[in-house]
């Protein structure tokens, strides 16, 4: 029975670690999401990071 309260802990304190995680990058998933937003709101700023994206020599093999 002593067991099974450690492995509970154990998860609870993960659980709690995890959270507080997420709450540090909330801010900046939240700006990515934005950035996507903008980038690709209008086919104009689509091709002008295209090409962004090429002159770094890396190819996007995905959708924003």
């Amino acid at each position: 029975m002593v067991n099974f309260f450690h492995v509970q802990c154990g998860a609870h304190v993960l659980n709690l670690i995890v959270k507080e995680g997420l709450k540090l990058i909330d801010v900046k998933i939240s700006m990515v999401k934005e950035l996507v937003k903008y980038v690709t709101g209008s086919e104009r700023r689509k091709l002008k990071f295209g090409g962004i994206v090429s002159g770094l020599g890396m190819s996007c093999l995905s959708k924003l």
